[in-house]
């Protein structure tokens, strides 16, 4: 919805047939372009993992020298819109993989598009993809690398309940903030059909946050915070308040401390991997040693009658 009402503000994501289709799912497109896409799921397939696996990464994983030839491709991509600003692309892929990204293209600016957990998690599970807890799991992972991978400075947060409450306001901060040139009288109109061809199948109860674990909360209430005045103003209808400041930053210290803790298991099972692998080694070693030491006197007659008459070939 927020990447086909940027698309008529302006913002280029590139020609219809570049684009994947409409499906069930998305009967009005979904706004992504197909090498955009393909690209992506190559480089998290590369990392061992997908976009409903996200893939455990090391600090400086982008910079890999491996991965140069799919940076060539993403530049030689990047040439096609030459001409064409402003650009983009929409792939919810992205959200795993910016630092990839941004080795190529450093300026990037980042439009986060925020919808409640619990409606996600639903809206996949009916889709058949995953359970709700699968679900829950999966957004936490993609919003815990959007906080971590970018500042406040270098991203745009719009909710999608904010399109339901004033959706011409909402679109105009964006573009506003994004720099987009558009009248206001095209900011209207991209923002009735949007909205207006919209089905929002999902809508979080008033008991959504029940049972959703602290990570989860604090994730979404760090992104609601930057989710502007319009968004601010849907809150009474919206099932989840942002705790305040103080709050806030204790459950971000929190997350943080979790996933420092998480880094150093996953040291720990490198290591251990590590000393695995060198155990097998000596174990093999040992292995050939007592293979020499039993084959050692078969071939001790042989090695004499070579010697004795200048070989046997």
């Amino acid at each position: 919805m927020v990447a086909r009402a940027l698309a008529a503000c302006g913002l280029e994501l590139g020609g219809e047939s570049e684009l994947l289709g409409a499906t069930p799912d998305n009967e009005h497109g979904h706004w992504e372009h197909e090498e955009f896409v393909r690209l992506a799921d190559e480089l998290l397939a590369r990392l061992g993992g997908g976009w409903d696996v996200p893939p455990q990464v090391e600090a400086g994983w982008a910079e890999s020298a491996e991965l140069d030839d799919l940076r060539d491709r993403v530049r030689q991509l990047v040439q096609h819109f030459d001409g064409q600003e402003p650009w983009g692309w929409k792939d919810p892929r992205s959200s795993l993989t910016l630092p990839f990204w941004r080795s190529v293209l450093p300026c990037l600016r980042v439009v986060v598009c925020v919808r409640h957990p619990v409606e996600i998690a639903r809206s996949l599970s009916l889709r058949g993809a995953s359970s709700e807890r699968f679900g829950l799991d999966l957004w936490l992972a993609y919003a815990v690398r959007l906080l971590d991978d970018t500042e406040p400075a270098g991203r745009v947060v719009t909710h999608y309940g904010a399109y339901f409450e004033n959706a011409e306001a909402e679109l105009r901060r964006l573009t506003d903030t994004l720099g987009l040139d558009a009248p206001p009288e095209r900011i209207a109109a991209a923002a009735r059909t949007a909205v207006a061809d919209s089905s929002r199948h999902h809508r979080a109860g008033e008991d959504a946050t029940l049972g959703l674990s602290e990570e989860v909360v604090a994730a979404y209430a760090t992104l609601c915070s930057e989710a502007g005045p319009v968004f601010d103003a849907a809150l009474g209808d919206e099932p989840f308040f942002p705790p305040g400041p103080e709050r806030k930053d204790l459950l971000r210290r929190q997350i943080s401390a979790k996933a420092t803790a998480i880094g150093q298991l996953r040291l720990r099972g490198r290591q251990e991997a590590k000393r695995a692998d060198r155990l097998d080694e000596r174990v093999a070693a040992l292995e050939r040693s007592r293979a020499f030491r039993y084959t050692a006197p078969l071939r001790r007659p042989y090695v004499a009658l070579r010697k004795r008459f200048g070989g046997l070939e």
